[in-house]
């Protein structure tokens, strides 16, 4: 589910810069008013921190290494950081975003929503990582 979130995020983020470049306000793209430039700026970031988060859970599961705190940090704030990103999305296409099938967004925002269900809920995860902490889960496994 944390990669299915980044997914999402990465489609929306990559749909709204193309929407920001192709809309014109004031006699220039949206992208260029820096309000919606600096929205960009942490849809970015949102995304790419979570999927670090899905690489490191996946690398500790390959290396055989528990990872409970880890896939339930992941699960968290992928799918937190996904439903902000696409929600700022749906902000920079405005009611285009929401009415029009044509665009997608909607789509990905209802399949994102779901992910702060699905799975366990983002209060679960917060019930696990906390559980792991108390049972001494704090550092990070690294050679």
């Amino acid at each position: 589910m944390s990669a299915r979130c980044v997914g999402g995020g990465q489609k929306a983020l990559e749909l709204a810069l193309e929407y920001a470049e192709e809309r014109q306000t004031f006699g220039k793209p949206l992208a260029e008013h820096q309000v919606i430039a600096f929205r960009l700026a942490k849809m970015s970031a949102r995304i790419d921190a979570a999927r670090l988060l899905v690489y490191r859970s996946a690398w500790l599961l390959d290396r055989g290494s528990p990872a409970a705190r880890e896939s339930s940090i992941a699960k968290l704030v992928g799918a937190g950081n996904a439903w902000k990103t696409v929600d700022d999305a749906l902000q920079i296409f405005g009611g285009n975003g929401y009415v029009r099938a044509e665009y997608m967004i909607e789509r990905i925002w209802r399949d994102v929503r779901v992910a702060r269900v699905y799975d366990g809920s983002s209060e679960v995860q917060q019930m696990v990582i906390a559980q792991r902490l108390r049972k001494g889960d704090v550092e990070m496994a690294y050679e």
